[in-house]
């Protein structure tokens, strides 16, 4: 694919959001401009095509859906007139919220983690993407305190000597990390399921930003036992094979702080199916990653000569400290999320076989809430429904229940396909057994108070 076009999109005011959003009414013609191969023989061809849009109404946000589309061509001799096909006329289609134009900013272009919309970009282009994003991530909170550390561990001394063939050494270990993640992704598909959505490994993360942070806070004695450091010199210890290993352990430990982007590039070497192009794409991350503890690294002998020891090092270590913890708070938030079945309102639950469960424990109907982060609606009904005194106090006579949707993950699947749920947001109503009660259901649009409480008070009438 060479590039693709569409219209301009219409602007349209959302009340909610109070701003205006490019939309497209009706209908959409788009134009893509493909290479065929020179061996292709003439004659007529099938194409596939993958097509993701959105649909939503005033008051109603549809499922993101993709589909496969099969388009007509006709191959043609060199040199032989050509016709643009035309696409037949298609039904009005509800309005479509989506962006007005690809990214065009070399950051947009990185911070976008939609990997549709990045491989829209080109091959080429998202080659210099990874590199730069891996640059930029050797700036986030999870990379940056460890750079002298990492430096320190592996043998950079205030001597030139040696110092740039172990930074080289440490950076190969991070590029060849990547790179066989990029491997394994384009060999295995999706089906790789991509270590870093593991909580037990966010877990493993937390604890070795923690343990680093109080090292620096010497709350905690950071020094290895003599047996293991000299394990660790016979394996290679500060030489360039120790480096190696140090390489191959950071970049596994700081990609849960770059999932918005990594993620999506593993996902584009598991749908492209290219074991060499996912293997060079996840090589340039490691590059651009690895690059400041090359320029460190090789620098240090210069840097060291000019920077004398004083206080300012114990800020600067306390600094540190404070921003290893950061991301040890984080990701130990983020693994014990799931295991809250309630949030701090006591209200809900985002566990729905949880939910189900207590339901039949306290023989309560079950209230299920399916919504979605950027659906307007759904925020309304938080903010101006489910808040209310009155909701909250029948809710006590509920299981409240919130199905996030926000990426279509998989209990958002099983959940929708399970209640034949086709958009947001979806209120549904259910007896003790978990069994949908008839009638008694809010799809699409705004709730305000008192239509809530009506559908709340039918399900309890129904349910007696």
């Amino acid at each position: 694919v060479l590039k693709s076009e569409r219209p301009a999109p219409t602007d349209h005011f959302d009340p909610f959001l109070k701003k205006n959003l490019p939309v497209f009414f009706k209908e959409l013609e788009l134009k893509v401009f493909f290479m065929v191969p020179k061996e292709a023989a003439p004659g007529r061809r099938t194409l596939e095509a993958a097509l993701r849009y959105q649909g939503c109404s005033e008051d109603f946000c549809y499922r993101p859906v993709r589909k496969t589309v099969l388009l007509p061509v006709e191959v043609v001799a060199p040199g032989a007139s050509l016709q643009p096909a035309k696409a037949p006329p298609a039904a009005p289609a509800l309005t479509a919220k989506v962006p007005a134009e690809p990214a065009s900013g070399f950051w947009e272009l990185i911070h976008e983690s939609n990997p549709e919309r990045l491989l829209d970009q080109g091959k080429i282009t998202l080659l210099g993407l990874a590199l730069f994003g891996g640059i930029l991530t050797s700036f986030t909170p999870c990379v940056l305190p460890i750079v002298p550390l990492t430096l320190a561990f592996i043998g950079v001394k205030h001597r030139r000597r040696g110092n740039f063939l172990r930074a080289v050494a440490l950076v190969l270990g991070m590029v060849a990390m990547y790179s066989l993640l990029g491997f394994l992704a384009a060999s295995l598909g999706l089906k790789l399921g991509f270590l870093f959505q593991s909580r037990w490994f966010l877990l493993l993360t937390a604890l070795f930003f923690l343990i680093f942070a109080l090292g620096l806070f010497e709350l905690i004695p950071f020094h290895l036992p003599p047996s293991l450091h000299n394990r660790l010199v016979r394996m290679g210890g500060e030489g360039p094979w120790g480096s190696f290993l140090a390489g191959l352990t950071i970049g596994l430990i700081a990609s849960p702080c770059v999932g918005p982007l990594i993620g999506p590039l593993l996902l584009i070497a598991a749908r492209e199916q290219d074991r060499l192009y996912g293997f060079i794409l996840l090589l340039n991350y490691g590059l651009g990653m690895g690059l400041i503890f090359l320029v460190l690294g090789t620098a240090y002998a210069e840097l060291a000569g000019k920077l004398r020891g004083g206080r300012w090092t114990y800020a600067l270590k306390r600094g540190m400290a404070v921003l290893m913890l950061a991301p040890a708070l984080y990701y130990g938030y983020v693994f014990a999320k799931p295991l809250l079945a309630k949030p701090a309102n006591g209200l809900w639950t985002y566990q729905l076989e949880k939910g189900l469960s207590l339901a039949k424990e306290s023989r309560k109907p079950v209230l299920v809430d399916f919504y979605a982060d950027w659906c307007p609606p759904c925020q309304e009904l938080d903010k101006f429904t489910f808040s209310t005194p009155e909701v909250r106090k029948l809710a006590e006579r509920f299981v409240m229940v919130k199905v996030d949707c926000t990426t279509d993950d998989t209990q958002c699947r099983q959940a929708t396909e399970r209640y034949e749920v086709v958009g947001w947001p979806t209120v549904l109503f259910l007896d003790r057994e978990g069994r949908p009660i008839e009638d008694v259901k809010l799809v699409g649009g705004f709730a305000d108070k008192e239509r809530m409480l009506q559908l709340m008070q039918q399900a309890l009438d129904k349910t007696k």
